[in-house]
C-alpha cells in the first residue's frame, strides 16, 4: 500500500470516529437531560437540591457535563422564557437589593484624577450620578454598606501588577459585588491603563437578555486539584474563560483561591450560576456586568 493510501485512510478513520463521537457526545447530553427532567419531576421544582444528589449518584462518569446539563434543563423547566433572566442572575448573585433612601446615584471614592475620570465614566451608566469624596477605599465601601452611598470606585486591575488582591479583598470583606468596568489611561510612556470597578450590592438596569458579560467569580481548592472539570462545565453553557488567577490562602498553604472571569450571554448565566453554587461549596461571586 502506497504512503498516499496509508495517510487516506487513516483520514478516513479519523473523520469517521469524530462523527461517532459527535453523535454519543449528543446522545449523553439527551440522556442526562432526560434523566434531569425525570428526577425534577419527581421531586419537585422546590427540591433541586435532592434532584441534584440523586441525579449525581447514578451518573457512571464524566460528571462535570452531565450535572451542567442538569442546571441548564432546571431552568428551562422552571424559568418562563418570557421571564427575563438577568433579573433572576442578579437576584442569585445578591445583587439586587433596593438602594436605602437618599443613596441613589452617589458614588464614593478616593479623589484623585484618575478616580475622577473612571467617576465620569460611571456616570453615563448611573442615573443622576452624584459624587461622594472618600478619606480612605474601606471608608468609600463603608459608605456603600452604610447607606451613605450606592456604590463606590475601587482599582482593580494594572498593566505592571495585574489584577489587584488587595482590592478584591475589600470587595469579598464588606460583600459587595462588582456591577461595571473602566479603564483609565494613565498617560505614562508605555500607554499604561488603570481598570476600575463600580461596586454596590444593586447592578445598574442596563443589561438585556441577548447581552454579552463578564462574570467573575472564586472558588478555594486544595493544592494540585485541577480546573478541569469546572472549564468543561462551563463550555456547556457557551462561557469562555477570560482571565484565571491564583494566589494560596495565609491560614492554609494546603488551600488555592482561583479567581476566574468567563464571558457569558446572560441568557445563559443563571444556569451557570446555579451550577457552581450547588458544586462548588467555597464559590464566591465577585461580580457580573455588561462585557466592555
Amino acid at each position: 500500500m502506497s504512503e498516499q493510501k496509508i495517510k487516506n485512510t487513516l483520514c478516513e478513520n479519523l473523520e469517521f470516529c469524530e462523527e461517532r463521537l459527535s453523535l454519543i457526545q449528543t446522545q449523553y447530553r439527551l440522556c442526562a437531560e432526560s434523566l434531569s427532567e425525570y428526577l425534577l419531576t419527581k421531586h419537585g421544582a422546590d427540591n433541586i437540591a435532592v434532584a441534584y444528589e440523586e441525579f449525581k449518584s447514578l451518573l457512571p462518569s464524566n460528571k462535570s457535563v452531565a450535572c451542567a446539563v442538569f442546571f441548564k434543563t432546571v431552568v428551562k423547566s422552571t424559568r418562563p422564557t418570557t421571564q427575563k433572566r438577568c433579573e433572576a442572575v442578579f437576584e442569585l448573585l445578591g445583587m439586587n437589593e433596593s438602594a436605602r433612601p437618599g443613596s441613589h446615584g452617589r458614588i464614593s471614592y478616593v479623589r484623585n484624577k484618575y478616580n475622577d475620570i473612571a467617576f465620569e465614566n460611571f456616570s453615563s451608566i448611573i442615573r443622576n450620578a452624584k459624587l461622594s469624596y472618600a478619606s480612605s477605599f474601606a471608608s468609600a465601601c463603608e459608605d456603600v454598606i452604610s447607606g451613605v452611598c450606592e456604590y463606590a470606585i475601587l482599582p482593580i486591575e494594572n498593566a505592571s501588577d495585574g489584577r489587584l488582591f488587595g482590592f478584591y479583598s475589600l470587595i469579598d470583606r464588606y460583600e459587595l459585588h462588582i456591577c461595571a468596568t473602566a479603564y483609565v489611561e494613565t498617560n505614562d510612556d508605555i500607554g499604561s491603563s488603570i481598570r476600575f470597578a463600580l461596586v454596590g450590592k444593586n447592578a445598574p438596569k442596563r443589561i438585556e437578555n441577548d447581552d454579552l458579560c463578564d462574570f467573575e467569580f472564586s472558588i478555594a481548592r486544595e493544592n494540585g486539584s485541577r480546573l478541569s472539570d469546572l472549564l468543561h462545565a462551563a463550555h456547556e453553557f457557551s462561557a469562555v474563560p477570560q482571565k484565571t488567577d491564583t494566589v494560596s490562602l495565609e491560614y492554609d498553604r494546603d488551600l488555592y483561591k482561583h479567581y476566574l472571569t468567563f464571558s457569558i450571554s446572560c441568557e445563559e448565566a443563571y444556569a451557570f450560576a446555579l451550577y457552581l453554587s450547588f458544586e462548588y461549596p467555597n464559590y464566591t461571586p465577585i461580580g457580573f456586568y455588561k462585557a466592555e
